[in-house]
């Protein structure tokens, strides 16, 4: 088991605790989700802190950041046979994720943020010239692991770090979804 360090990062909401891997284990960092969740709550809640949205946008990325290394680890969990939670044949995921619509909730996700995960997620895929982690299929609606270009873990977190969500997509993105909910966007 790889040794956990803790470490805080000063968030709008006050200090937010980071699990991290020790460095020789190659582990993800993986934010303690709850402590960003509270964060999240309390930036939308600080009427102070709404009027500078930065911090949440910050706040969400952390979270997307998080859940994302979660998902991560639940995909590559092996047993004697191989990956336990992918299609070995077509890399099909065979758990939800936190990006999902109806599996949002089974991960401490709102539906907002969910939706603005998944939207981030497809565009990830849509970059050029780059072989994205996670690849959805609109003929059959299922997310797909690229497995082939991501073998092991320590590649898929590779990705993972390489790949950060930024606050810029993650404000265009999460606007978009809440206007969305609200009936308000317009094409």
């Amino acid at each position: 088991m790889a040794k956990m360090t803790k470490k805080s990062f000063d968030m709008a909401a006050g200090r937010i605790d980071v699990l991290e891997h020790d460095k020789r284990s190659r582990g993800l960092v993986a934010p303690a989700v709850d402590g960003i969740r509270n964060a999240l709550d309390t930036v939308a809640m600080n009427s102070a802190v709404s009027q500078n949205r930065a911090r949440l946008y910050m706040a969400l990325c952390d979270l997307f950041a998080g859940k994302l290394a979660e998902a991560v680890n639940v995909l590559y969990q092996r047993d004697d046979l191989g990956l336990v939670n992918v299609d070995p044949q077509t890399g099909r995921l065979l758990v939800g994720m936190p990006w999902g619509s109806k599996s949002h909730r089974a991960w401490g996700m709102r539906a907002t943020e969910a939706d603005t995960m998944r939207r981030l997620m497809m565009n990830k895929q849509m970059i050029q010239g780059h072989n994205p982690l996670f690849v959805y299929d609109p003929d059959t609606m299922r997310w797909y692991l690229n497995f082939r270009d991501y073998k092991t873990l320590a590649a898929a977190i590779d990705y993972c770090q390489k790949s950060p969500f930024n606050p810029a997509g993650v404000r265009l993105t999460w606007i978009e979804a809440v206007s969305r909910r609200n009936g308000t966007f317009a094409q």
